[in-house]
């Protein structure tokens, strides 16, 4: 039997990621709880279709196993196709299954397999602006930045993330 190194992989995951954005999160579940969350939107990518696609990571804080619960059904119910039809350019949501990586904190990633028609990155930052119509969520501040200055783009928190993963959590 094969053993799967969650930690090496999102750690190589983070290190092949360009990041385009990322912003605040705040989910509204059932029993009036609000759950804090980081997104983080990839550039976009190719894939062995020679599909472009974006990566939408959250991290989400779990506390409480019972908060863990409605975060796993909101992410389970989400009707990502919504992005499907407001965007012509989305041509397939692909969401992934979520990994608990440690008691306290919960990933989710979902893939958006876009068509060649716009600018990945405008589309990106639309799919983002949107996210509140998908999850039941507000939209923090998005920061993002261009490809013309990359290296401004503010790494601190994304870094320690990769780091924790690759000690292993």
């Amino acid at each position: 039997m094969a053993v799967l190194d969650l930690a090496g992989e999102m750690s190589a995951l983070f290190d092949q990621e360009e990041m385009l954005a990322f912003f605040d999160l705040r989910l509204r579940l059932p029993e009036s709880l609000d759950v804090e969350a980081l997104g983080r939107l990839s550039r976009a990518k190719t894939n062995s279709a020679g599909r472009r696609y974006l990566s939408l990571f959250c991290l989400v804080d779990t506390p409480q196993e019972t908060v863990r619960r409605g975060i796993e059904e909101c992410f389970r119910s989400a009707p990502w196709s919504a992005w499907g039809e407001r965007f012509r350019s989305v041509e397939q949501v692909v969401p992934m299954p979520p990994m608990h990586a440690s008691e306290d904190l919960y990933v989710v990633a979902v893939d958006i397999v876009l068509s060649d028609r716009d600018d990945a990155e405008l589309v990106g930052l639309r799919l983002v602006e949107t996210l509140g119509e998908v999850l039941p969520a507000e939209v923090g501040e998005i920061v993002h930045w261009t490809r013309e200055a990359p290296a401004q783009a503010p790494k601190s928190r994304w870094q320690a993330i990769k780091e924790w993963f690759s000690r292993g959590g």
